[in-house]
């Protein structure tokens, strides 16, 4: 990624006003509430850090990038913690409820002192914690005055409607669309700054293959808004590019590998091998398949350890539960995050190369 003051130093007014927007803002003590749309147009800008907010103070001019959690920046310098654990959102959340924090506390008096609270990824997030720390504001920031939104304070959105929305369980459509940051009562009065410029593309692409990288994000941009396929009623069929496809012939686990991880056996003593090269799958059992036959590609002797396979003691015994919970039950028990009842290691790789 470019540097803050490289890319300030090549941006064009087109691209700046974003910033000055924000930076305007924030010099007159204005109220505002501003989302980054990514996603509009020709705009395949995905990320926070190609948005840069320019504040100064009496002597030396600063920049910071916008990142995720919330950064709270002051007129010199900026704090960047877990929105739940800094600004105190309370895990069990409704429509009434009010951060953890106290009028005249530390973390009151840091909130009074912000020119800017940046929050990213915040379409991830139930709309009751922007409305918690809106009602908090209002309460803790000085002079106080109940009718402005998050106390006067110029707040900045960050994050993609198109990648993950709020998690409701057992919830349908309509659940998770009450809980987003668009069913905001205060969205009305969000200011979307509509971003149209790839700043990858624009500076951190190089140029033999700034055609095939554009070409590639566009594409991604039209299944992002659905309108790859053309006008569609929520389902089409995408055709992926060959460059980004593995034809397979039926053992597709063995294509991968040797698609992915070419020189395997002769690269075992280098970790920098291993950093830039990953295979995602989306389930537990095929995570365990393609390690395990990368670990028979290996022909150092492994190790193996068990886990626990018994149960504790308990006052009463009960013949249904030993049952039910038997160690063959147990032992065939996997879960994200806990390690399989078998676990096989070989040196040189104890770690896993699919997840």
């Amino acid at each position: 990624m470019l540097s803050p003051p490289l890319i300030l130093h090549n941006l064009t007014q087109k691209l700046l006003w974003p910033s000055q927007k924000i930076t305007t803002s924030v010099f007159k003590l204005k109220t505002l509430m501003i989302f980054p749309d990514y996603n509009e147009e020709k705009s395949v800008s995905v990320e926070c850090d190609n948005i840069n907010v320019v504040y100064h103070d009496a002597v030396t001019p600063t920049t910071t990038s916008l990142k995720r959690s919330i950064e709270i920046v002051t007129t010199t310098e900026s704090f960047e913690w877990p929105a739940h654990s800094r600004i105190r959102i309370p895990i069990n959340l409704n429509k009434k409820s009010f951060c953890s924090i106290m009028p005249g506390n530390d973390v009151a008096a840091l909130l009074n002192k912000a020119s800017l609270i940046i929050w990213d990824e915040a379409p991830m997030m139930n709309r009751h914690c922007f409305e918690a720390v809106d009602r908090t504001l209002r309460d803790i920031i000085l002079p106080k005055n109940n009718n402005i939104p998050f106390g006067g304070k110029t707040i900045v959105f960050g994050g993609d409607f198109q990648q993950i929305i709020p998690v409701i369980q057992r919830g349908n459509r309509s659940d998770i669309v009450q809980t987003s940051l668009h069913s905001l009562r205060l969205w009305r009065e969000c200011t979307i700054l509509r971003l149209t410029v790839n700043m990858r593309l624009q500076f951190g692409c190089p140029k033999n293959d700034f055609e095939e990288t554009k070409s590639f994000a566009n594409w991604i941009l039209k299944i992002g808004e659905g309108t790859i396929g053309g006008p569609n009623d929520g389902e089409v069929e995408v055709e992926f590019p060959e460059d980004v496809t593995v034809p397979s012939t039926g053992d597709h686990i063995h294509l991968i590998v040797s698609c992915i991880y070419s020189s395997f056996k002769n690269n075992l003593d280098d970790p920098s091998y291993f950093q830039d090269k990953a295979i995602l799958v989306s389930t537990n059992e095929e995570v365990d398949a393609i390690n395990d036959y990368m670990l028979e590609l290996m022909k150092d002797e492994g190790k193996t350890y068990l886990s626990l396979d018994s149960l504790c003691e308990t006052k009463t015994e009960d013949s249904f539960e030993e049952s039910v919970y038997s160690p063959d039950v147990l032992n065939a028990f996997k879960a994200s995050g806990i390690p399989n009842h078998k676990l096989l290691l070989k040196k040189r790789f104890s770690d896993h190369v699919a997840s």
